[in-house]
């Protein structure tokens, strides 16, 4: 995966990112994956967002981010 776009929001940190890719026409299908940075004893681990409420939330804020950047569908 390749990180796009990093975030805080709420006191977590969220990671925006698209499957990596050489091929500049596939990078347009990219789908954009929401990730939250956790930290445990081993260190950081990323993880799935399970709130959709948040997810919408942070989706929203990413979205207006990139949009300068990137043609968001």
């Amino acid at each position: 995966f390749e990180v796009i776009d990093a975030l805080d929001h709420k006191g977590v940190h969220y990671l925006a990112v698209v499957e990596y890719t050489e091929n500049e026409e596939d990078a347009e299908d990219a789908q954009l994956v929401i990730l939250s940075v956790g930290e445990d004893d081993e260190g950081e681990y990323l993880d799935v967002v399970e709130d959709d409420e948040v997810l919408m939330e942070v989706s929203k804020l990413v979205e207006q981010r990139l949009s300068e950047d990137y043609d968001i569908e």
